[in-house]
């Protein structure tokens, strides 16, 4: 169960310092394959999101009151707050990556973010 935290922590901070320095295949990578955010497809997604990073700028991003939960031993929900800022946008608030292990490695399944106020 340690060593599974460990794996858990090691793929967030490999997800946040792939987005932090815009290398954008890295942070894809982060994401389950069927993976789709807001869009009408993996693909339409993946293009957005490596639009908006290519464009950002220098990004900074904060975490704190990281936390973990298990969901048995191939899920995993991360909760933290995060605080991001680049260039032509910033904000604050509650994310949670739901992850799951993919041919035995961490993948990010879904995420949601609530900004403060919201």
């Amino acid at each position: 169960m340690h060593d599974a935290r460990a794996e858990i922590i090691a793929f967030v901070a490999g997800w946040y310092e792939a987005w932090s320095a815009r290398d954008i295949p890295a942070y894809l990578a982060c994401y389950a394959s069927l993976y789709q955010g807001r869009e009408t497809t993996p693909e339409a997604w993946r293009t957005a999101r490596s639009r908006v990073i290519a464009n950002a700028g220098i990004i900074q991003i904060t975490i704190t009151r990281f936390q973990i939960t298990r969901k048995g031993d191939d899920r995993a929900v991360v909760t933290f707050r995060q605080s991001y800022r680049a260039s032509k946008k910033s904000d604050v608030g509650a994310k949670e990556l739901q992850l799951r292990r993919i041919d035995g490695r961490w993948r990010i399944h879904n995420e949601i973010f609530v900004p403060d106020g919201d």
